[in-house]
């Protein structure tokens, strides 16, 4: 049902522009609504949501259909605050009842829809109840077991910066630069360049990954996309699990030796390294987004 009901915002995503029909507007503000209830997004969404159905009243003038709607909405936010913060007057005030009763007094969905939707809405009150599921990007990431999807979640992440320029290099001949990304900090032009693996750095691993690190600072970059004359460079070797506490020694002093000797600046970057990239620089809608892109459900 969760999937159903973020196709159906996907497809009427656009629907705002050009010549609008009133009916499809509403349509389409209930079911994103939906989609973001559902799937644990933020109580904002309300407020999205009411300021579209305010300018469609001032399009069309009001219509019934916008009061109930404003209605389900705003009840069932305020379901969600109790349960999240005050469980006994959840209970007490019956918003949550009575915002599912709402729903199916919507004639744009009707009753049979509302039925199936209210589990789901049901469910997340239950989520609010116990708190937030705070593993869950730990999880997820420690699900993806492929390579390419790995690379193309750091891609995404790292687009996100709105970069000079960002590709994923990776093929027979991409000399240890997996990911690369333009930065410009202050200034100051910075590629970084990452080789990306899966699972935890082993010894068997970090054998094979140490000859690809080397590369990256060995054969530059071609001049099209990114020209020659930058700041600094960073080779990043990046994994979705942790460094074994076996290979935890000769990864460091090869890091130290590496600038000691020639000046090169490498980096480790592990699980918890992502996921508080995710967090830090507020990117849980773009890792949401290129999940959805490969298919992989959150865990």
């Amino acid at each position: 049902m969760r999937d159903l009901i973020r196709e159906a915002a996907l497809a009427l995503e656009g629907t705002d522009s050009g010549w609008v029909n009133p009916q499809v507007s509403q349509f389409r503000v209930l079911v994103a609504a939906l989609a973001e209830i559902t799937d644990g997004g933020p109580e904002s969404i309300v407020e999205e949501a009411r300021t579209v159905l305010v300018r469609n009243n001032q399009l069309f003038g009001q219509r019934r259909e916008d009061l109930i709607i404003s209605q389900f909405l705003d009840l069932t936010t305020q379901a969600l605050v109790e349960f999240r913060s005050d469980p006994t007057s959840a209970i007490s005030t019956g918003h949550l009842p009575l915002a599912l009763e709402t729903l199916a007094q919507i004639p744009l969905i009707g009753t049979g829809v509302a039925a199936a939707v209210a589990p789901l809405i049901a469910e997340r009150a239950i989520a609010e109840l116990l708190g937030p599921v705070k593993t869950w990007m730990h999880r997820t990431l420690e699900s993806v077991g492929d390579e390419s999807d790995l690379r193309k979640i750091i891609l995404r992440l790292a687009q996100a910066s709105l970069p000079r320029y960002s590709q994923v290099r990776h093929g027979p001949l991409e000399y240890g630069k997996d990911v690369v990304i333009l930065l410009n900090q202050g200034g100051h032009r910075l590629p970084r360049m990452y080789q990306a693996k899966c699972g935890d750095i082993t010894k068997q691993k970090w054998r094979e990954a140490q000859s690809e690190l080397e590369e990256i600072f060995l054969v530059s970059l071609p001049e099209l996309q990114v020209p020659k004359d930058v700041d600094a460079r960073e080779g990043i070797l990046i994994c979705n699990g942790h460094a074994n506490p076996y290979v935890e020694p000769t990864m460091k002093a090869w890091f130290e030796e590496q600038k000691r000797a020639h000046n090169r600046d490498f980096k480790f970057m592990h699980l918890d390294d992502l996921v508080n990239w995710i967090v830090d620089d507020r990117l849980v809608n773009e890792f949401r987004a290129v999940l959805r892109e490969l298919g992989i459900e959150p865990c």
